[in-house]
């Protein structure tokens, strides 16, 4: 089982590591937690021009054929209809290729990500966790 605290993996955020500071305003950063597992986090404000930051981002690693993209949601305070429609294009595209993809969200009543997907009725497209060791268990 792959550690995700590990130094050594591949970073892709432009320096920082998975502990490091969230993104700003939505943008996506994106780190290598091994050669074949993803981490995708996400600030709050998924604004029409993140969220299509966060699906040309997550596009790009998919291309790549990880078999697992974990995204974590946490930080979010709402969850905007593009943000729910970039991460539906998310899940669609990774089916496709096969590829695992779990989201990391808070498991509190009324968790603005959790409202969002029911509202829209996808959040059974949808592996969800509320942390990324849980999401790193799907692998076991």
């Amino acid at each position: 089982m792959c550690d995700a605290e590990d130094d050594s993996a591949p970073d892709r955020s432009g320096g920082h590591g998975p502990d490091g500071p969230a993104p700003a305003e939505g943008v996506p950063v994106v780190h290598g937690l091994t050669d074949d597992i993803l981490l995708v986090r996400v600030a709050d404000g998924v604004s029409a021009e993140a969220a299509a930051q966060l699906r040309q981002s997550v596009y790009a690693e998919l291309a790549r054929g990880p078999r697992l993209v974990i995204v974590d949601l946490r930080p979010l305070h709402r969850l905007s209809p593009d943000g729910v429609s970039a991460l539906v294009d998310i899940a669609c595209e990774a089916g496709a290729g096969d590829i695992g993809l779990c989201l990391v969200c808070g498991d509190r009543p009324g968790d603005p990500v959790l409202r969002a997907l029911h509202a829209a009725d996808v959040a059974s497209l949808f592996e969800i966790h509320p942390d990324q060791q849980a999401a790193l268990g799907t692998l076991d």
